[in-house]
């Protein structure tokens, strides 16, 4: 018999998703030091170059980011 693996996130309400363990905690924190670390990037280039474009590109991508995780914990819910 296998056992059926423990779930990462439970999700409250349709479309809220909460860490339901410690390794769910994990995952959340990475992806947001990972969303974090693209928009501080993006501001960083951005002073660098004296251009708003690097800033728009990194909140693009910390979006993208969100909707990927959002996905993420529905699938491991």
């Amino acid at each position: 018999m296998r056992r059926r693996p423990r779930k990462l996130f439970d999700e409250n309400v349709p479309g809220n998703y909460m860490p339901a363990n410690r390794e769910g905690w994990f995952i959340t924190f990475f992806f947001v030091g990972i969303g974090l670390g693209v928009v501080l990037a993006g501001h960083l280039l951005s002073a660098w170059l004296n251009s708003p474009w690097p800033t728009y590109i990194g909140w693009a991508f910390f979006v993208l980011l969100t909707a990927r995780f959002v996905l993420f914990a529905k699938r491991h819910s």
